[in-house]
């Protein structure tokens, strides 16, 4: 979009430096013109029969006229370029708003998404540790009493271990996978922010 801006913006430049030349030109002419009725007027104009000075000036206001059809052709076109131009600047400078809008959406989407990701893995390390504290007691557990006699009361307490660490572990899965979504949404944000800021 930029660049698309810029090369207008230099199409428009050469524009008007053509116009601006083409406007010297007549001036130029015109001076000319002048400078020649000038003489006739005088009778000073070089030649063996110098022309009579109303048709020098009928002449001159011919000339004058045609040329006030080219500069007033030359001015609507101008203003319709000018025209065409300022519409087109309008409409991409419409498009980089809203570009910069977007851009600004996303990263907030990004801080937001990264503050909830930070807040995912931590509770899923606090999971991790206790489920490592559980195993520890559990492994405790079956050192100090796996030699007694009894074998109910053993086997109770290691089932009841054994589903709070499925529990956990099922939790942690959750939060794990929960982690990943969150992580392949933050990489699909920072694409499109990239595309965005293009």
């Amino acid at each position: 979009d930029k660049e698309e801006l810029d090369e207008k913006l230099a199409n428009r430049v050469q524009v008007s430096k053509r116009a601006v030349a083409k406007v010297i030109q007549a001036f130029d002419r015109l001076m000319q013109r002048n400078e020649k009725i000038t003489l006739a007027l005088k009778g000073e104009l070089d030649g063996d029969e110098a022309p009579n000075v109303d048709e020098v000036i009928r002449q001159a206001n011919i000339e004058t006229q045609a040329e006030n059809r080219n500069l007033l052709a030359l001015n609507t076109s101008l203003h319709k370029k000018y025209h065409t131009i300022s519409l087109k600047m309008a409409e991409l400078q419409e498009r980089v708003t809203c570009k910069e809008t977007e851009a600004a959406e996303l990263l907030n989407r990004v801080d937001d998404l990264q503050y909830e990701l930070a807040k995912v893995t931590s509770r899923n390390d606090k999971l991790e540790n206790h489920l490592a504290e559980a195993i520890e007691k559990v492994k405790t557990y079956q050192q100090i009493h796996g030699d007694e006699k009894g074998v109910v009361k053993p086997v109770v307490t290691t089932t009841v271990s054994q589903k709070k660490m499925e529990e956990l572990q099922k939790e942690i899965e959750e939060v794990r996978e929960l982690a990943n979504n969150r992580l392949q949404e933050l990489d699909k944000l920072h694409t499109q922010h990239r595309e965005a800021l293009k």
